[in-house]
């Protein structure tokens, strides 16, 4: 898999030697059995993420200290949560005593099990807490307060470890990791574990007044401390599409999730393609299937035939398009 992001291509060295430590009949088994460990991870997060710990009240209380108990209760536990996916990103857990110890579940593949922390968290962060500046400015007071529990701790920072990363369009087996893990956060959305604030400051109007728009005046900011990957899209609107795809996409048949996959992968430019494949969803009020077929059948691409693989264990079904 040719690419020229130095992330994307240490992260497939990583599934490389995933794929090369098991014997399984198949790439299916293959893909399948990394989902399943993938999925294992995610249920890390969803059980962590309402737990208590010294450090998220340390963050959260002198952060704000207009904050009351009484009258700010839903915001001390929103701040909480997203400590908690910060922790969970750098493998960090509270034992007891102010002692803290980096867990990895990966037997021997922790670098792989960081890449996957630091996609979940991200993930986790746009589509849990990106639909208001109220939850945005939150994430980057607790991503601000990471820096020097880490140096304190002398623990590695692994939320950037995914930057440059367009995990949106890379695909193993037959599903993309962005929208399979946005699909799983909304799953948990659901359990009323996750909470949030009521805000009259939708995305589209943080720091306007401020002389430039609101994707480059965030997006030049997070870049340049460099702790959000993948915040822009909390603030642009992507967010919105990318939940109308994943709720579409439950109407999807089988064979229309497959012709979806390989319109993108077998594109000349994939990222135009996805893109132009989410913008038609996005104005779609059909159900799941139908919107997906337009938004197939709008899209231009160029298919070039790809020569099968000699190697039958080879983890050819990862691909990415960066």
């Amino acid at each position: 898999m040719a690419n020229s992001e130095p992330g994307l291509a240490d992260f497939t060295k990583h599934l490389r030697k995933w794929f090369e430590t098991r014997q399984l009949s198949s790439e299916t088994d293959y893909s399948e059995k990394l989902w399943i460990d993938i999925h294992t991870l995610f249920q890390v997060l969803a059980k962590g993420i309402d737990s208590t710990n010294p450090f998220s009240e340390a963050v959260c209380e002198p952060d704000n200290p207009a904050w009351t108990l009484r009258s700010h209760a839903a915001e001390f536990k929103v701040c909480q949560r997203i400590v908690n996916i910060f922790l969970f990103m750098d493998g960090l857990h509270y034992v007891n005593n102010g002692d803290w110890q980096q867990r990895y579940i990966f037997n021997n593949e922790q670098r792989l099990e960081e890449y996957l922390r630091c996609m979940l968290g991200h993930v986790a962060l746009l589509q849990l807490y990106g639909d208001n500046c109220d939850h945005i400015e939150l994430v980057r007071t607790v991503s601000n307060s990471m820096d020097p529990f880490r140096e304190a701790f002398r623990h590695a920072d692994i939320s950037k470890t995914c930057a440059n990363m367009n995990y949106r369009n890379i695909q193993i087996g037959t599903k993309l990791i962005g929208l399979t893990m946005a699909r799983w956060m909304e799953q948990l959305k659901g359990t009323r574990h996750v909470g949030s604030i009521t805000s009259d400051k939708p995305v589209q109007i943080c720091n306007q007044g401020q002389g430039t728009n609101t994707k480059e005046a965030t997006a030049d900011g997070v870049r340049q401390n460099g702790h959000m990957p993948i915040v822009e899209m909390m603030e642009d609107g992507t967010t919105d599409v990318v939940k109308k795809l994943i709720k579409k996409g439950k109407d999807m048949t089988d064979e229309v999730k497959k012709r979806l996959i390989e319109t993108v992968k077998d594109s000349t430019n994939p990222e135009k393609t996805m893109e132009d494949i989410l913008d038609t969803v996005s104005k779609c009020t059909a159900p799941g299937n139908a919107c997906v077929q337009s938004a197939l059948e709008s899209v231009h691409t160029s298919v070039t035939p790809v020569p099968p693989n000699p190697a039958d264990h080879d983890p050819s079904a990862i691909s990415a398009s960066a």
